[in-house]
């Protein structure tokens, strides 16, 4: 018995040989690829120029940028100025420093702490113009306004 108990068992240790062997020779730099613990200031503030920059790749240059006194600044990514939608709403894509309040005309979203927004905001037919307040952990404030057009499909 003793005999046959170890021819049977011989196949497996070779084949978790093989496999320790495999995992062992495997090249670990995705490894790199993971983000190191940062204290708040710096995770926000690296969390914030990582989702603007994924955002300019997925939706080119910002085209709108208002600056806190802080030098802080919020983009607006989406829509394009004067874009022409056929929904009665628009969804306003952006990005500021995390926990800014902005307001889009009635609409209030909070830049979370990747510092993006989003906002769906609501539009009549034709011009519509779309006030923008954003409003700092400090109390202070920046505003714009674009125009987006509502034209509903025939």
């Amino acid at each position: 018995m003793g005999r046959y108990s170890s021819i049977r068992t011989l196949p497996f240790l070779v084949l978790g040989w093989l496999l320790i062997s495999c995992i062992c020779s495997l090249n670990f730099a995705f490894l790199d690829q993971i983000p190191q613990k940062r204290t708040d200031a710096d995770t926000s503030t690296d969390a914030v120029a990582q989702t603007r920059a994924l955002l300019e790749d997925l939706m080119g240059e910002p085209y709108r940028v208002a600056t806190f006194s802080s030098g802080a600044e919020v983009f607006l990514l989406s829509p394009q100025e004067d874009e022409v939608v056929t929904t009665p709403w628009v969804d306003v894509v952006g990005t500021a420093p995390a926990e800014t309040v902005i307001t889009l005309n009635e609409e209030i979203t909070v830049a979370g702490g990747d510092g993006m927004f989003y906002a769906r905001v609501p539009l009549e037919e034709g011009l519509n113009e779309i006030q923008c307040t954003a409003s700092d952990l400090e109390g202070n404030e920046v505003s714009f306004s674009f125009i987006v057009v509502f034209e509903p499909e025939e």
